[in-house]
């Protein structure tokens, strides 16, 4: 006999037909699509560009995630095609090692050369009659050999080298870098000085300055004379939940405009006496099991790790972060994890950041670590902080 549909029946057939189910994406899913989302450059980034091309002389100020190392060295890359010897100068040796791999795959009209800032002054300075002084004088131990010694050294050979001379002079991170004397250093490198010459610094003259605290307003006022100043407030590095507690955690006083959604920060609490290993460890496993690369993973720490704390990273199958595995971040080509201090990550980013050893939030160092360490994670953010921080 036919008989009409009641709602049950209805219900029946249509789950028949189309069962519920929910969508839970991959991990690697979620990092592709979000890095695809971040990676698309801003209007604020085009118009610094559109700037650089117009102005010969330009400072650039913005917190991290904001695109400067791109925009630094994509200015780098332009001066270089027509023709121009370029200087690009950061303070980060790991940073430094990582643009220098990525420079290299162009042919340019001119020449660009990626160094670390020391590197330079210590290579100018070898291939001068002061290498001899250099010699008797430089202890790597000493702060006073990197921050005085070397400057002043490479000023005098600079001014009587032409070799040394170059067209263009990039800087990024120059907060690290924004002294009197390595001012004077660079004006002796730079056609023209700083007063007629071609140059772009790249700074974030907040947060990330208290770091290793270097800036001299001097210096950065010595700039600001003879360029233009411009601001970059989107972060296009950072998620909107990254970016949130970012600032949250360090303090930040910038209000940096994150534009894409992404998972919580995950925070997990350790005891003083226990510490973080066993805790980094599970959210390591955690990761693996999702089928995570490596590669897209680096553990940070607010200092180096001691002796025992060396051998859990050894143990998990972790390694430091090296010249010659920087370049390889973010691939599947990198075997292992690796870990770094937040500061020696400097210009660095990664899809996952694991941020371990936070155990103050009340000094501005610690908070200008923090700040550094977890403003590096573009996708998924692990905090591992002492239970008093909790």
């Amino acid at each position: 006999k036919r008989q009409g549909l009641n709602r049950a029946r209805i219900d029946e057939l249509a789950d028949f037909l189309r069962g519920d189910f929910d969508l839970v994406p991959t991990m690697g899913a979620i990092l592709t699509d979000t890095y695809a989302q971040l990676a698309e450059l801003t209007r604020e980034q085009r118009g610094i560009l559109d700037v650089i091309d117009q102005s010969p002389r330009l400072i650039v100020d913005g917190g991290a995630g904001t695109g400067k190392t791109l925009l630094a060295i994509e200015a780098a890359r332009r001066l270089a095609r027509e023709g121009r010897r370029v200087l690009f100068l950061t303070y980060n040796k790991l940073l430094a090692a990582r643009l220098t791999t990525g420079a290299a795959t162009e042919d340019y009209a001119g020449e660009l050369v990626v160094r670390n800032a020391h590197r330079h002054f210590h290579d100018v300075i070898e291939a001068s009659p002061l290498a001899d002084e250099l010699a008797q004088k430089f202890d790597p131990e000493k702060q006073e050999s990197f921050h005085v010694l070397l400057p002043e050294l490479a000023e005098l050979a600079a001014s009587d080298s032409t070799e040394s001379r170059f067209d263009a002079l990039v800087i990024d991170e120059a907060q690290d870098l924004l002294t009197t004397r390595n001012l004077d250093a660079l004006a002796q490198m730079l056609d023209g000085g700083f007063e007629q010459g071609c140059w772009y610094a790249f700074l974030d003259s907040q947060d990330q300055a208290l770091v290793y605290a270097r800036a001299e307003q001097a210096a950065l006022e010595r700039l600001r004379q003879h360029g233009v100043s411009q601001r970059l407030v989107i972060n296009c590095r950072n998620t909107r939940p990254i970016a949130s507690q970012t600032a949250l955690l360090s303090g930040s006083k910038r209000r940096s405009q994150a534009r894409v959604g992404g998972p919580p920060v995950e925070y997990i609490p350790y005891r003083e006496q226990s510490g973080w290993g066993g805790n980094l460890e599970r959210v390591v496993n955690d990761l693996r099991r999702e089928g995570v690369s490596p590669g897209q993973v680096s553990v940070l720490f607010t200092r180096r790790p001691n002796e025992a704390e060396a051998k859990v990273l050894a143990r998990l199958g972790m390694g430091p972060l090296d010249d010659e595995t920087v370049p390889l971040l973010g691939s599947s080509a990198l075997e292992h994890i690796t870990w770094s201090t937040a500061s020696g990550f400097k210009g660095l980013e990664n899809d996952v950041v694991i941020l371990a050893g936070v155990d103050n939030l009340e000094k501005d160092w610690f908070r200008g670590v923090v700040y550094v360490g977890m403003s590096r994670a573009r996708t998924r953010l692990y905090v591992l902080l002492s239970e008093a921080c909790e």
